[in-house]
């Protein structure tokens, strides 16, 4: 039963990601516990809030410990399910003065390898200062011979 719920309310929540309102209909295997239920965004919010707070000061604190200003980022880019909730949008826009775009159409299997990539290069030493490969490094590093 706690898993069935688990589902109507994950639907729930992802409903409301994009919908103002969402019913959650919720009928247990035995028929002993059967509600619906007119959820809406605006009483969910409050039910997150301490969430969406820990997620403020999350971005917060890696902005304070990053070796740049919020000014040289110019995309954030959401990955993820919780991300595409607007709360959560509205969350990490309230981090940063400026409207930064929030690039919300990128696959997060490629986010994902890219992030990984970046961080083995990182640990190789083939990222130059701005992140960027540094290609005449790759070669040496796969284990390529160049002539």
């Amino acid at each position: 039963a706690m898993a069935r719920l688990r589902r109507a309310v994950e639907r729930a929540r992802r409903a409301l990601s994009v919908y103002r309102w969402f019913v959650v209909d919720f009928n247990d295997v035995d028929n002993t516990l059967n509600f619906q239920y007119n959820l809406t965004r605006a009483e969910l919010e409050p039910l997150v809030a301490d969430l969406l707070e820990r997620t403020r000061e999350s971005i917060a604190k890696f902005l304070r410990g990053a070796p740049f200003g919020p000014d040289k980022i110019d995309k954030v880019i959401l990955v993820g399910g919780s991300t595409r909730t607007p709360g959560v949008q509205a969350a990490i826009r309230a981090v940063f003065s400026d409207n930064k775009e929030l690039l919300k159409t990128i696959n997060p299997d490629e986010v994902l390898a890219i992030g990984a990539a970046k961080v083995a290069a990182a640990g190789n030493g083939l990222l130059d200062n701005e992140g960027a490969l540094v290609e005449s490094q790759l070669p040496q590093a796969l284990g390529f011979e160049t002539a």
